[in-house]
């Protein structure tokens, strides 16, 4: 349900678009009373982008309002007049005595939302962004009170010996939350599994495609899930549950094998897989399906919990990255940067996908870069996709990289596009910026073969990192290497 508008820069569209967010967000999930505050933030922002961005021409800017399962988000992006956010601080005292209100709009855009941004992107302009968390009724208060996680050494009733596997469906929601509860407490990593209502708005917008397995009675005791990846033709498996009294009965087989059928139904071309390192258990599921490592993500979590490791683990959790393709893929042809170059081969290889490296000499950047930006707030992390390199690659990325320390981000990834020849060209002062190995992300944003690194600001201990392939712990040689190299200078 996202939606972008190209606006016209003049007053008389400040109502409308009001109107337009305030209503946008009450469909996304947002309250009333946080739709209005939202909405107070975007008028403030978007009056101040009017009055100030063009005071000598009637300009123009973007405004997307984007929707997750656990916030929405509202991006402005402008051609303007170069501003700091930091410059323009309101002083009540000098309000209250001379009238001057400067930067009044921007201490109520930032009191209204849970978070504010602003990032500079050079000749691209200037982008601001406004989050606002989901507020929805947690299974804790539906669920009654007795009703915490069962044992693990319960028996299923013997009437409760045959259950049936069918794609989840909107009514199902409730129960899939419940289930999540009952089987982990509070320790699921996922906090938005444990909201129904957030679930059934998932289902709904065909944002995740699963199936839930049922016994005759009609107790849902299993569930598993894959949810698409915005701007390809892949899903990721993300959710999975067996209730523990019917655990070793290939419920969870049975659930991969119809939900590997109905992405096939669905033209995906592939599956990744999102593992914990932590300990190897999910690692070993995925590749008993098929699933083959292609990246380590450091740093990647800051939420997941789990009781079978030491009280003195303390970092965020890292994830293998498993791809699992859906459709013959014979061959590719793709720029290898030389750090890399082994490695990529390999892991193509281990995916049955011969690799053809083309050649490329110097090529003359472009006028201007094209990078996007996703952040993910509740793990406080950044990635970035790079669309084109521009001559001005270099000081927009550092100015991101700069924004986004502001905010004491824990990682930033960067995605390369493996088909671009001037990935040969900026590799190197990119791992100079302190970017190091992640892996290969095939079929990646608009289907396309990236080279994914990412930039650490964490101490990691990797010994708590347990990896089950040989190709995973491949991967975690070469990462340790560089970021050991990296933190030691």
């Amino acid at each position: 349900m996202d939606a972008n508008l190209q606006l016209t820069a003049c007053p008389e569209i400040i109502d409308s678009v009001s109107d337009f967010c305030y209503k946008w967000g009450i469909n996304a999930g947002l309250s009333e009373k946080e739709s209005l505050e939202f909405t107070l933030a975007a008028d403030e922002l978007i009056t101040d982008v009017i009055l100030f961005a063009y005071p000598d021409e009637i300009g123009s800017f973007s405004l997307t309002l984007q929707q997750s399962l656990t916030h929405v988000e509202l991006i402005v992006h402008e051609l303007g007049e170069p501003f700091d956010p930091d410059r323009h601080t309101y002083n009540f005292e000098k309000a209250r005595k001379s009238g001057d209100f400067e930067g009044a709009g921007l201490k109520i855009t930032k009191h209204f939302t849970d978070e504010f941004i602003f990032i500079n992107r050079g000749r691209k302009g200037k982008e601001f962004r406004l989050t606002r968390l989901i507020h929805e009724p947690h299974i804790a208060e539906t669920a009654d009170p007795e009703e915490g996680v069962k044992s693990p050494g319960k028996k299923a009733d013997k009437k409760d010996q045959s259950y049936t596997i069918r794609p989840i469906e909107k009514k199902d929601a409730e129960d899939i939350a419940r289930l999540i509860f009952r089987t982990y407490g509070y320790t699921y990593p996922k906090e938005e599994m444990y909201f129904p209502k957030k679930i059934e708005r998932a289902i709904a917008q065909k944002e995740k495609v699963g199936v839930i397995a049922r016994t005759e009675s009609g107790e849902a005791v299993g569930y598993f899930a894959v949810l698409k990846i915005t701007d390809t033709n892949l899903a990721m498996v993300g959710e999975a549950v067996v209730s523990p009294p019917y655990r070793r009965r290939g419920i969870m087989t049975a659930m991969m094998k119809s939900l590997v059928e109905i992405s096939i139904e669905k033209n995906f071309a592939g599956l990744y897989g999102y593992a914990v390192t932590p300990h190897p258990i999910s690692q070993r599921v995925n590749h008993k399906y098929g699933f083959k490592s292609t990246a380590l993500m450091l740093a990647e979590s800051v939420g997941l919990k789990y009781k079978q490791l030491k009280e003195e683990f303390d970092q965020p959790v890292s994830v293998v990255l498993d791809f699992r393709p859906l459709a013959p893929r014979r061959n590719v042809q793709v720029y290898l940067p030389r750090p890399y170059r082994n490695i990529l081969k390999e892991i193509y290889d281990s995916l049955g996908t011969r690799c053809k490296e083309l050649k490329a000499a110097d090529l003359e950047l472009l006028h201007k870069s094209d990078i996007q930006i996703e952040i993910d707030y509740k793990d406080n992390t950044a990635s970035l996709e790079v669309r084109q390199f521009g001559r001005d690659f270099y000081s927009v990325l550092r100015g991101i990289i700069k924004s986004l320390e502001a905010k004491n981000s824990n990682a930033i990834y960067i995605d390369l596009p493996l088909e671009d020849p001037l990935i040969l060209n900026v590799i190197e002062k990119i791992r100079h910026m302190g970017f190091i190995f992640s892996g290969l992300i095939p079929l990646y944003h608009g289907n396309k073969d990236y080279l994914r690194m990412q930039k650490i600001y964490l101490e990691i201990d990797f010994n708590y990192i347990e990896l089950y392939s040989d190709m995973a712990k491949r991967i975690k040689k070469i990462i340790r290497q560089e970021y050991h190299e990296y933190h030691e200078v």
